[in-house]
């Protein structure tokens, strides 16, 4: 919401820009035609938000490729601190609502425009009733509720005159109603609703203020100007205006209906030009075909080209629940023979027509692809599709490490759709963004045989074949799952509470979880930390038992993708990842290099050993993970000394001492507490009962 109003508010001001521009250079003068031009820009406003949501834009060749930087965690690798019981878990659950400076703004926003919105309303009330209470004398409309002459009406106007009009001159009444008719032919008070309307929408962009102001003074000009036209004298037209304006000072009453009255605004100026006797010529009809050209042509610019470059769509995934073996599947047919300019290459993963062990086997082709297959003259982007509008996760590039980086984020586990009439809509969408491009191009897309019922893909090779596109179909079926599955795996509510609690590996082929909770769980597979997890209270508080072995011995990293697996069958497990600003510490160094002593061959030095009874050794991401569970922090800590090494870290600390204080003095490390983008992993979905054993 608030990205779509900032980007209307942006074009608008260049489209004002524009048709300030156009007037100056075409010296349009005359009150009636620069009406139209800014009457032209309300207009544009009042579309551009459902312009710019629905109306496709003109695009630059660059695709998006920036991500938001996920937080760096790592586990503790050793500790010789005392087991501590379970920490209250510090961070925002889905089922809260969590405020952000973005939520202040838009309810700010929604009040200011419901207050406009409700004047409004009132105005057009006000003006309906007026309309409805006036009666027709000697061939007038007339009310004892205005004492001035007033325009009411949208598609329809009526000029409504006050009950003395009747005592007034007639040459007084020919100059109101001159005025007045010019108001009801020119359909000001349509005119002026669109203005009110449109500063109730834009009430924080001052463009819509004054737009809505110089269109009422420019609609009184213009009616003015007509009513000079029709040879009325100026010192007895201003005369008529004074007087119109004194009765409605005298009345001490406020035109406050949604109409055009005589007085108008800008009265003193309105005066000033009526007697200065130079009346703005009038436009040509080729001067106002050029004017009106000139603004439309640059309007629909601004409101069709993209302002700024596109930014990826929100990384919405779990963490990936595969890593390819030493064992690489079969090798990918080849795509066209090595060109001598350069190539570019989609692989496409259409993960919302695979099955889960599909979209696993989908991932690993695609990183054999880019580890033994891509060419020099490759320029590689990934994009996918989970049965939505298509993503991409990478722009085209010749570094495999980004492209490896972006396969490793796709998500996987989301049900597979099926559908056979989605299944070509995302290569369709692939073509045509790389339609544009003039580079050799070419698609492989990863999926299995094509299910019964899809429509023949004729059309996609039409439009392939315009495009210039190749397609490589790569058939995954034959291909064996790359992520091992446990051999065996108990999950059950636990029956006995109490201690130990938590997640442990006792032998190179087991996962254990004694008294753990769903949460616990999942910082153990995702290796996220407790306030990075996101979900319904009862993740912390329901408890389980878990006993689940694999048919050989593996390592940490493959027993968490096992267990991943087994909370998405056991659980129903559906997560995402989003950025919220959460409140924490960030921990840096805080002058010239650490304290701490680096631990030597994953032991610590003998003079820690002798002196200190407690310490820790690992890595400042594992000292972060540590301070956030310690007794009296009130904040998580995160990890931003840019370390890697892995240290010795002694914890005496004197009695009294905070934490804050004693890293700072003891390791040369700062801890500031402040409010920070970080990625949190939201639970879309789990079951309380796990099923089946």
């Amino acid at each position: 919401m608030q990205s779509l109003l900032l980007e209307c508010a942006v074009r608008a001001a260049l489209i004002a820009a524009a048709t300030a521009a156009v007037l100056a250079a075409l010296r349009v003068k005359s009150a009636a035609g620069r009406h139209v031009a800014w009457l032209g820009v309300v207009v544009w406003m009042l579309i551009l938000p459902a312009w710019t949501a629905w109306v496709p834009k003109a695009s630059w060749r660059i695709l998006p490729a920036a991500r938001p930087a996920a937080i760096r965690t790592e586990p503790i690798s050793a500790t010789w601190l005392p087991a501590s019981p379970d920490m209250p878990v510090s961070g925002p659950m889905s089922g809260r609502f969590v405020w952000s400076w973005w939520t202040v703004l838009l309810a700010v926003y929604a009040l200011g425009g419901g207050v406009l919105l409700s004047r409004l309303s009132i105005g057009a009330a006000r003006a309906h009733a007026l309309m409805r209470g006036a009666r027709r004398q000697e061939g007038r409309w007339t009310s004892c509720a205005c004492v001035s002459p007033v325009t009411v009406g949208w598609l329809r106007p009526r000029v409504i005159l006050p009950e003395g009009w009747r005592e007034w001159p007639a040459a007084q009444l020919a100059a109101v109603l001159a005025h007045e008719n010019e108001h009801a032919r020119r359909r000001d008070p349509l005119m002026q609703f669109l203005a009110l309307l449109n500063r109730a929408i834009f009430w924080f962009h001052p463009l819509a203020w004054w737009l809505e102001r110089r269109l009422s003074g420019l609609a009184e000009e213009a009616c003015d100007a007509a009513a000079l036209a029709g040879g009325h004298d100026p010192y007895d037209y201003s005369r008529y205006l004074l007087e119109m304006a004194r009765a409605v000072e005298r009345s001490g009453m406020r035109i406050d209906v949604l109409g055009m009255a005589m007085p108008g605004s800008s009265l003193p100026r309105r005066i000033r030009r009526i007697l200065s006797a130079r009346p703005r010529p009038p436009v040509s009809r080729a001067r106002t075909v050029c004017a009106a050209g000139a603004c439309l042509l640059l309007s629909g610019a601004f409101a069709a080209g993209a302002l700024v470059r596109r930014n990826p769509p929100v990384r919405v995934h779990a963490p990936v629940a595969a890593a390819v073996r030493e064992e690489a599947p079969a090798p990918l047919p080849p795509p066209a023979p090595q060109a001598q300019k350069e190539r570019l290459v989609v692989l496409y993963l259409d993960l919302g027509v695979l099955s889960a062990g599909d979209q696993v086997r989908a991932v690993a082709a695609a990183r054999t692809f880019v580890s033994t297959q891509m060419q020099a003259a490759d320029r590689v982007a990934i994009m996918m599709s989970d049965g939505g509008a298509v993503q991409v996760l990478q722009d085209f590039t010749a570094a495999r490490d980004l492209l490896l980086q972006a396969l490793s984020q796709v998500p996987l586990g989301y049900a597979a759709q099926q559908d056979p009439d989605r299944l070509m809509d995302g290569l369709r969408d692939v073509v045509n963004m790389l339609a544009p491009l003039k580079e050799k191009k070419a698609v492989m897309y990863f999926a299995r045989s094509m299910p019964p019922g899809t429509e023949s893909p004729q059309s996609l090779i039409d439009a392939a074949v315009a495009a210039n596109v190749a397609f490589f179909p790569v058939d995954i079926g034959g291909q064996d799952p790359l992520v091992p599955e446990f051999e065996v795996a108990s999950v059950k509510p636990a029956t006995t509470g109490g201690y130990p609690r938590g997640v442990s590996i006792p032998d190179p082929d087991r996962v254990r979880g004694t008294n753990a909770s769903l949460s616990q769980l999942i910082q153990f597979a995702y290796q996220e930390r407790d306030f990075q997890i996101a979900g319904p209270e009862w993740i912390d508080s329901l408890r389980y038992d878990v006993d689940a072995k694999s048919p050989a011995a593996a390592s940490q990293n493959q027993l968490r993708e096992m267990l991943q697996a087994l909370l998405a069958e056991r659980f129903g497990l559906k997560a995402h990842r989003e950025t919220r600003d959460l409140r924490l510490y960030e921990m840096t160094v805080a002058k010239g290099v650490p304290k701490m002593p680096e631990a030597k061959d994953g032991r610590a030095p003998d003079q820690i050993l002798q002196q200190h009874r407690h310490f820790m050794l690992g890595t400042t991401g594992a000292l972060a993970n540590t301070l956030s569970h310690y007794p009296g922090m009130e904040l998580p800590v995160v990890d931003r000394t840019g370390l890697i090494a892995e240290y010795c870290f002694p914890f005496d600390l004197e009695p009294g001492q905070d934490m804050v204080s004693f890293a700072y003095e003891r390791f040369g490390l700062k801890l500031t507490a402040k409010k920070a983008p970080t990625e949190i992993l939201v639970i879309d979905h789990a079951e309380k009962t796990p099923i089946g054993n």
